[in-house]
């Protein structure tokens, strides 16, 4: 979809500082902070602040066009929201080194979430409507790293 149709539709203005933000998440394969979009934003020649940023960032998180995550570094990272050129995935983060690693889940995967969220959604009478999942854990790399200290 259009991101300004996307606004549109929300009844939102159609700004260039919001438009530059949505196109930094769209070009970066990364899941960024408010500060490093700003840069991407800057970068494309829109003088937008750090404040703009926030503000525009809250707005997409309410449109359900911006996920917002928290992986461990205190740091709060956005990507686009699965369904806008993405696919539903989880993440892998490695609490050593901080690589985060994008996982999509198989058909079995899948199976074991989707019932999960069905006894959930039954025994809370709570209407689910998305998940997030990240686990935490040492990468490849962190492990060889760990291995060779302690031999």
């Amino acid at each position: 979809m259009d991101p300004a149709a996307y606004f549109r539709r929300w009844r939102r203005r159609v700004t260039r500082p919001r438009l530059a933000v949505v196109a930094a998440l769209e070009r970066s394969a990364a899941h960024l902070s408010a500060d490093e979009i700003r840069r991407a934003v800057r970068a494309a020649g829109e003088p937008a602040g750090l404040t703009t940023v926030y503000r525009t960032l809250a707005l997409l998180e309410r449109m359900q066009l911006v996920v917002r995550h928290e992986f461990g570094d205190g740091e709060c990272r956005y990507e686009l929201a699965d369904g806008w050129h993405k696919v539903h995935h989880h993440h892998l983060v490695c609490s050593a080194c901080g690589t985060v690693t994008e996982y999509r889940a198989f058909k079995e995967e899948n199976a074991l979430v989707a019932r999960m969220q069905e006894v959930l959604s039954r025994k809370y009478r709570f209407t689910i409507r998305g998940h997030q999942f990240n686990f935490v854990g040492l990468c490849a790399r962190c492990c060889e790293r760990s291995a060779r200290i302690h031999l």
